[in-house]
């Protein structure tokens, strides 16, 4: 009998020491990596958007929030799979401004382009690149654009001495550097200076939002205009599908790149979220409904929309990853 009490008494202590070992392990995940549990909740598999699908003009991701960090006299990279479904896309991929520097990240009949606007209304200065073609519609390219503060004189490529400008815009396509582009000074033919943003978020030559982010194109909100030989507004949706778009505070590198382009960012290091650089991450894998988050922590999260303003869910389609 005492023997048996004292095996009851073992085995009672071991069930009570199973139950409190698993309580802890799920108290670990439930509270250790808020991000990545923010990522499980909204990776539902390989999904992306495809804008082509809209029948409106106006077909757009806002990503708001006062959150989102200026980008003044900061280096900076934008990052996205794109996927052209004609040869004469015309459409920004990604844009944001501040009251002191705005970005616009756009395909010009498949080239790849970047346009960096400095100053407001009265500002002084705008970049322009040369840009890369996407050659091959139906075809995924991961794209980069790095505004970088680095000279980089013998490093890659000469621009036409755009490498040694100091900032300048590198650009690169499926890890590839493809060109490179200077901070001249840019004005129309009409001899009239216009410049990348407005940030008062009215009509002007921008492609404005101060809190957040547009990815796709959003004609009717705000008037959008860029130099191609002469001044040119775009009219047109954007005919392709997107992927994986990711915004960091820091000027990436082509190892950097092409270290992470092909896989979803998550905890292991060098690919891993870390929210003091990577300020907007919007793998857009909801695969359903009008949201797309965005994973880095920061909370600037989107919604997908078309026409303006209004939610739209039928854009989802297969995705790179």
């Amino acid at each position: 009998m005492k023997c048996l009490n004292q095996f009851k008494t073992k085995l009672l202590l071991f069930l009570v020491s199973g139950i409190l070992f698993l309580s802890l392990g799920f108290i670990i995940i439930s509270c250790g990596t808020g991000p990545m549990l923010k990522a499980a909740d909204t990776n539902k598999g390989a999904f992306a958007i495809d804008f082509s699908l809209s029948s409106n003009t106006d077909a757009y991701i806002l990503a708001s929030s006062s959150n989102f960090p200026s980008i003044a006299n900061k280096e900076f990279t934008v990052e996205a799979w794109v996927m052209p479904k004609s040869s004469s896309v015309k459409a920004p991929i990604f844009t944001h401004a501040d009251s002191y520097r705005g970005i616009l990240v756009y395909l010009y009949n498949n080239v790849l382009k970047a346009k960096i606007g400095y100053g407001n209304s009265s500002g002084t200065s705008s970049t322009v690149s040369s840009g890369y073609t996407l050659s091959n519609t139906n075809t995924w390219y991961h794209t980069a654009v790095v505004l970088t503060n680095q000279n980089h004189s013998g490093i890659h490529t000469a621009c036409a001495g755009a490498e040694s400008q100091t900032p300048h815009i590198d650009i690169y396509v499926d890890g590839a550097f493809k060109g490179c582009g200077d901070t001249i000074k840019d004005e129309s033919p009409d001899g009239v200076t216009h410049y990348a943003y407005d940030p008062t978020e009215v009509s002007g030559d921008g492609y404005i939002y101060k809190n957040g982010a547009f990815i796709g194109y959003m004609g009717s909100l705000i008037p959008m205009q860029v130099l191609e030989g002469s001044l040119v507004s775009f009219s047109e949706k954007f005919n392709a599908a997107i992927d994986d778009v990711r915004f960091w505070l820091t000027a990436r590198t082509a190892t950097e790149i092409n270290q992470c382009k092909g896989d979803l960012l998550g905890l292991i290091s060098p690919c891993n979220i870390d929210n003091t650089i990577l300020k907007g991450y919007w793998p857009l894998n909801e695969g359903t409904g009008t949201s797309a988050a965005d994973i880095s922590g920061n909370g600037i999260n989107g919604i997908v929309n078309s026409p303006a303003d209004k939610p739209w869910s039928g854009g989802w389609t297969t995705g790179k990853f």
